[in-house]
């Protein structure tokens, strides 16, 4: 029977970080990174969206839980207004709000996983971008209430969505992956 020597680890200089040697984004870091991001995303809008196109925080909500339980649960065009309280259309918008941001955080780590924190973060901002013109231009054929929601207040949501997304992941990723590299052997 063969055993191998555990590798050493090569000490590296202060302040420096080394991407996992899996060659593969930390997708617990983006899991965390989802969670926070979505958190700032979604009380941005329901603060900004209300100050910019009237109406109350409950219609971003509305908008968001429509897209599964259909257009029904809006209030009339042009869907800003008169927005009411339900317990069962905002945990429907919290579920869809948090789960996309889980995909579009796998989709964000992937791209930058190799980069520096200072791209990063700036990658991340036009990724923000980059899902506002498809989440509110592309997808409002499908749901066309989005469309409501256009503006300088959901861009500036979108593009915080980015910064915070990637600027998230970057602290949590970790350097070395969890994964254990030593055969059953070694161990015992």
């Amino acid at each position: 029977m063969t055993t191998m020597a555990p590798q050493k680890r090569t000490e590296r200089p202060a302040g420096t970080r080394q991407a996992p040697s899996l060659g593969m984004p930390d997708w617990g870091a983006a899991g965390w990174a989802a969670l926070i991001a979505g958190t700032v995303f979604m009380f941005l809008e329901l603060i900004l969206l209300p100050l910019s196109k009237g109406g109350n925080a409950w219609a971003p909500v509305r908008m968001t839980a429509a897209v599964i339980w259909g257009r029904q649960i809006l209030p009339p065009a042009p869907y800003l207004v008169d927005a009411a309280p339900n317990s069962g259309i905002f945990f429907t918008a919290l579920a869809l709000h948090y789960s996309l941001s889980l995909i579009y955080l796998r989709v964000l780590s992937a791209l930058i996983y190799k980069l520096d924190t200072k791209t990063a973060v700036l990658a991340g901002g036009f990724f923000g971008l980059i899902l506002y013109c498809a989440n509110f231009y592309g997808f409002s054929g499908a749901f066309p209430w989005m469309a409501a929601a256009r503006g300088w207040a959901t861009i500036v949501s979108n593009v915080c969505f980015g910064f915070v997304a990637a600027a998230s992941y970057k602290l949590l990723e970790r350097e070395e992956p969890l994964m254990e590299t030593r055969t059953f052997e070694e161990r015992f």
